[in-house]
């Protein structure tokens, strides 16, 4: 016998936490037959589980001067994960009247302010990277293991995927002509990092600062730029945590999915692209995204993270891909001012 759809929906939720928990589900069952679509509205209502605990309302009954300000801090700067919230949030509330339920037209007054949550969460040029870099971490100069997280954020800005950027070796690096040279790709990288990658690749210790006193611990074996002092191996998963915490966000947030207003390798990365992009405008050249989304579509197609049909094809997914690229790319310039 076949599981019913509320049983897949149980799945999906997994130990997932919903306020009004059975209304929800039940909006979720009527809007969507999609496991991939369910688990995302399951995780945002998720996030606002907490917030409705503390009201003791439901989401759809709040006002929007109380959602306000929750809506700012779960989302994100990219302005299709904000319209899709909106959205969800807005079918919510619509399905709830609809129902027989009280509600509140709080959610349609609600509006983001995506300029501030740009200037909070990205950057502006290495420049302005290298500032961030140096009010959160160690200086190079101090020669301590965070110049591997240092480097690990320049690779960010410069286009690297974090799963490539931790396997990156001193030998792909090359200060003389400013590149990263990885499988059949190459990198640009500027001026403001070259410190860092210098010590990166010819470091054989670092200093360690404890409590009590300074020293000097070998670094492990290998030549992986980011490799530790413990293992010549480099994992996503530790180093993830440690770069959380250096930017003031503790791993719950991390683990629990919720969108805080964080600086991360992800929106290092997108300021990348944007302010190679808008070198390219400064220089009367036209502003171009394909090859980066080339890539991210190659990538995603290896892990069969797209359905393409008839209708929907990598052509049309790519074009999707550059509007939406476009859209953000003049948020940022306006967020800072270009």
């Amino acid at each position: 016998m076949g599981k019913s759809s509320s049983d897949e929906l149980c799945c999906i939720g997994g130990s997932v936490c919903m306020y009004n928990e059975n209304q929800k589900r039940a909006f979720i069952e009527s809007h969507t037959n999609s496991d991939k679509t369910m688990a995302k509205i399951v995780q945002i209502f998720s996030w606002f589980e907490p917030y409705e605990e503390d009201w003791g309302l439901d989401l759809s009954q709040q006002s929007a001067e109380k959602l306000q300000p929750v809506v700012n801090e779960l989302t994100g700067v990219r302005s299709k994960s904000t319209e899709l919230i909106l959205i969800i949030l807005k079918e919510y509330v619509k399905w709830c009247g609809r129902n027989g339920y009280e509600v509140s037209r709080g959610i349609f007054d609600v509006r983001i302010n995506t300029i501030d949550k740009i200037q909070n969460q990205m950057v502006a040029s290495p420049l302005h990277l290298k500032a961030k870099l140096d009010e959160f971490f160690e200086p190079v100069e101090e020669e301590t293991i965070d110049i591997t997280y240092r480097v690990f954020l320049w690779m960010a800005f410069a286009g690297l995927d974090d799963k490539d950027a931790i396997r990156v070796t001193a030998d792909c690096v090359d200060l003389k002509n400013f590149r990263i040279n990885f499988e059949g790709h190459s990198y640009e990288i500027y001026k403001e990092c070259i410190e860092d990658f210098k010590k990166a690749c010819d470091l054989t210790d670092f200093q360690y600062k404890h409590p009590n006193y300074i020293t000097r611990r070998d670094r492990a074996d290998g030549n992986l730029i980011m490799r530790g002092i413990r293992t010549p191996t480099v994992d996503l998963k530790t180093i993830r945590p440690v770069i959380n915490k250096k930017f003031g966000a503790d791993d719950t947030e991390e683990t629990s999915g919720r969108q805080k207003s964080r600086i991360s390798y992800k929106r290092i990365y997108l300021s990348g692209i944007f302010y190679r992009a808008y070198e390219r405008e400064r220089a009367g050249l036209p502003v171009d995204f394909s090859e980066f989304i080339a890539r991210s579509i190659e990538r995603k197609e290896k892990t069969k993270k797209y359905t393409v049909t008839k209708t929907r094809t990598l052509t049309t997914i790519a074009n999707t891909i550059e509007r939406e690229y476009l859209a953000d790319y003049e948020k940022w310039k306006c967020a800072f001012a270009m």
